[in-house]
């Protein structure tokens, strides 16, 4: 699998990749706080090293492709910091969000996709993104099925993740 995902990987690297909000709140979250990685609650399903295997991968991209709808969701994912480290996520996620190409994606032009009667707007918009040559990266299985059976690039993180743990 991890030779899989690292042709696909090389494949890409020059047309970008897009993270799922899952994802991408580990990225940013990790970024302000690593210790927080397995701790808070909307990212206890990974460990600190998921965070350094995601960030390896992503650092090799020459485009961070996002959504406003993703953006949305990452945002009010985090809103259940506490007081105490919602400034160092803010700092972050601003910090990241100038390094991401945000892409837009207009909400009446996914309301007849296919994608949108399976998963609803925000992973609609995935798909419709993906069309334009970037990789997806996800950890929901069910989208990554999707996308991998109408012929989208996808990795599935939870199949490669501690294949790069070192």
């Amino acid at each position: 699998m991890k030779e899989y995902a690292e042709s696909l990987i090389d494949e890409h690297v020059g047309s970008g990749i897009v993270l799922d909000t899952g994802l991408l709140l580990l990225l940013i979250i990790g970024n302000a706080r690593r210790e927080l990685v397995g701790t808070f609650k909307r990212l206890n399903s990974f460990a600190p090293e998921d965070y350094d295997t995601l960030t390896t991968i992503v650092n090799r991209f020459q485009t961070i492709a996002t959504t406003p709808n993703i953006l949305t969701e990452v945002s009010n994912l985090a809103d259940s910091l506490t007081d105490k480290y919602k400034e160092d996520y803010l700092n972050a996620f601003a910090g990241e969000i100038s390094l991401l190409d945000e892409k837009y994606v207009p909400t009446k032009a996914v309301l007849s996709s296919e994608a949108f009667s399976i998963f609803g707007l925000s992973d609609a918009v995935i798909a419709e993104i993906a069309n334009r040559d970037l990789l997806v990266m996800t950890t929901d299985g069910h989208l990554y099925n999707y996308l991998l059976t109408i012929g989208l690039p996808v990795l599935n993180f939870n199949h490669i993740r501690t294949r790069y743990w070192t």
